[in-house]
């Protein structure tokens, strides 16, 4: 009886360990391909904003704007769109806060990430698991703020150019400030297959 309860210890102790290890190997690789994601939103993001849009600026006429040449978030959001990923290998939202399209507005989880960035301005990211629809998912969230170069389309309504109005109208998207939190990038990895093939090893 007592070699029974040993072995049947040291059995639970060691399934334990392994499951907590594989599951430490999953969170290591599923961030490690967030942070590639987030690199390549980031590039896109980069180009347009210090290259590609200072050069629309000098050739188009004064207060003239092209929304698929000159916004990093409609450019970014095409970009992810195109990526050859299987739907159900990754999850790319932004959002906004009064967002122009109101598809992008957030939900109320993204909310919830968005009050947490606001109370602790000192963190750069969150992570963690969630499940989305059927799916869990390892979700990497982080803070979008505005800077001085977004002011020219998201300040105020009367200084914005005049396409940008005729688009979607002089109420939302404006009225922010520089270094305002404007919204989240959100990336997730699934990860349900691998947490069930991770339990029934450990449980093997």
């Amino acid at each position: 009886l007592w070699s029974s309860l040993i072995m049947l210890g040291a059995g639970l102790f060691l399934s334990i360990v392994l499951y907590f290890h594989l599951k430490t190997l999953l969170t290591v690789e599923v961030k490690d391909k967030a942070h590639i994601v987030f690199a390549q939103v980031d590039a896109v993001q980069s180009y347009v904003r210090k290259v590609l849009r200072p050069v629309m600026y000098d050739i188009l006429p004064e207060n003239q704007f092209i929304l698929q040449a000159m916004s990093s978030s409609y450019i970014s959001r095409q970009v992810m769109e195109r990526i050859n990923f299987h739907k159900d290998d990754y999850y790319y939202r932004r959002v906004a806060i009064n967002a122009r399209n109101p598809d992008f507005e957030p939900n109320s989880f993204e909310l919830s990430l968005i009050k947490f960035f606001k109370e602790t301005p000192e963190q750069d990211l969150w992570e963690g698991y969630r499940k989305i629809g059927k799916n869990e998912y390892y979700l990497m969230a982080r803070a979008v703020r505005f800077d001085g170069s977004c002011m020219h389309c998201h300040g105020r309504a009367s200084d914005a150019p005049r396409e940008i109005v005729n688009i979607y109208g002089d109420k939302r998207g404006f009225g922010h400030r520089p270094g305002e939190i404007a919204g989240l990038d959100v990336v997730g990895l699934p990860v349900q297959s691998a947490v069930i093939q991770i339990r029934g090893a450990s449980f093997s």
